[in-house]
């Protein structure tokens, strides 16, 4: 018995060690609850310097998580072919069909993106997803995933959001992210990741890169509102989409739905009745979203330097709105509402409370109609100015508690003053 306890504590030992090894740029430690993200090495920094510690948040996020991403301006060239252009909804809009090609150190990677345009004069917000598909369900390339689409209806799903956001005056952007990079292991030879071979980055951060490139080209566009850019998608891409929001500050409003562990959800806390999508539970099978760096933590969560709360306050001051189902357990709706609240202090100190909002939803597992209704109503409120009629932010389940962990959490911002950003 004594023998295997010695196995046990060496073997706690060297992990520990190897972390703190390959980790030691910001010395891991022990977290009991929620990281702390006012903890600048032995101090707590103050509102004054929030700013600038933003930036190294941002480093430990892309250390630990995403891996590091190339500038998008480093290309050396891209190029967008309108491939197809028609009129949709009784002529009312524009849906065009776009390919765009990137060039980088004698290398090329296309990828597959679309718009539909209100038929109007004016500049919109635009509103970006990606996803396997633009708006054709052929679109995909997996029989098996293709089925599942149309059986959840996700065609009619989005034909209603298009449809939606032209009344609204938005124009609705997709693009398709398994040609970014291949949603499979050993994809490192495959879209924009073969361009930049030296970049720790996983598929997440490239499938979110991309959001930077389309802006660049909605720059250019006279009938985008380039101040009002939206973006949105569903479970990865959720988590996509988030990342997008962190490291492209042109965004305005970031809009992840249902994105679970390594979007919007804690990697620490979970509902314990439910089974949850821990580190171990991703690695089998999605390791390539992630840098290698995160799985170091797999069997160790505790010592992980993060969690989802350092993620939602980078997008701050600028707008978090998070669409998620109150049974679609595996995306973590506990540790989901957990982090809302313990990111909600930031959101405070610049003055900017309601530019963080999470909408609850019946059901399981999607992005449908009642999800789109409170992506455009929090949008309407943002961009226009218009009465929020959709109900955020409240509790996903009654019996959920949060004392125990928020309590000792949120004794770190007491004194914590004002924010002020610089102009």
């Amino acid at each position: 018995m004594k023998y295997w306890w010695y196995i046990g504590m060496i073997s706690i030992c060297l992990f520990v060690a190897c972390t703190e090894h390959n980790h030691s740029s910001t010395n891991p430690k022990y977290h009991p609850t929620l990281p702390n993200p006012l903890q600048a090495k032995d101090k707590l920094i103050s509102a004054s310097e929030w700013e600038s510690h933003r930036v190294h948040l941002k480093h430990i996020l892309t250390r630990y998580q995403y891996g590091t991403a190339p500038d998008h301006r480093s290309l050396d060239k891209v190029e967008v072919e309108i491939t197809d252009e028609n009129y949709v909804f009784d002529s009312s809009a524009i849906q065009q069909s776009w390919l765009f090609t990137i060039y980088k150190s004698g290398r090329q990677a296309s990828f597959r993106a679309g718009a539909i345009i209100p038929n109007r004069e004016g500049q919109f917000p635009a509103i970006i997803k990606n996803d396997r598909f633009r708006f054709d369900l052929s679109d995909v390339l997996s029989p098996r995933k293709e089925k599942q689409y149309r059986e959840k209806k996700r065609d009619k799903t989005q034909q209603f959001a298009a449809k939606e956001a032209v009344t609204r005056g938005y124009v609705f952007v997709k693009f398709i992210r398994g040609d970014i990079a291949a949603d499979q292991p050993n994809s490192r030879d495959t879209g924009v990741l073969a361009l930049y071979p030296d970049y720790t980055w996983g598929n997440i951060a490239a499938w979110g890169w991309a959001y930077s490139i389309i802006i660049d080209w909605l720059e250019k566009q006279p009938y985008v509102d380039v101040n009002r850019i939206a973006v949105t998608g569903h479970s990865r891409g959720g988590k996509t989409a988030l990342y997008a929001g962190i490291y492209d500050e042109r965004i305005a409003v970031t809009a992840p739905n249902s994105s679970g562990s390594g979007g919007t959800g804690s990697w620490r806390y979970f509902d314990t009745e439910q089974k949850p999508q821990t580190l171990t539970a991703i690695e089998p099978y999605h390791h390539f979203w992630f840098t290698d760096s995160l799985f170091h933590f797999a069997d160790s969560v505790a010592y992980l330097p993060f969690d989802a709360h350092f993620a939602k306050m980078l997008v701050a001051p600028r707008a978090l709105v998070n669409m998620h189902a109150r049974q679609d357990y595996w995306a973590n709706p506990y540790g989901t509402q957990l982090t809302h609240l313990a990111a909600q202090p930031i959101f405070d100190a610049y003055g900017k409370p309601d530019n963080l909002a999470l909408h609850w939803r019946d059901g399981g597992h999607n992005q449908n109609q009642e999800d789109w209704l409170a992506l455009y109503d929090f949008c309407d409120w943002y961009f226009y100015g218009k009465e929020r009629t959709e109900t955020y932010n409240q509790s996903p389940h009654a019996h959920y508690e949060y004392d125990s962990i928020l309590n000792p959490y949120l004794e770190y911002f007491e004194g914590f003053e004002k924010i002020t950003v610089k102009q």
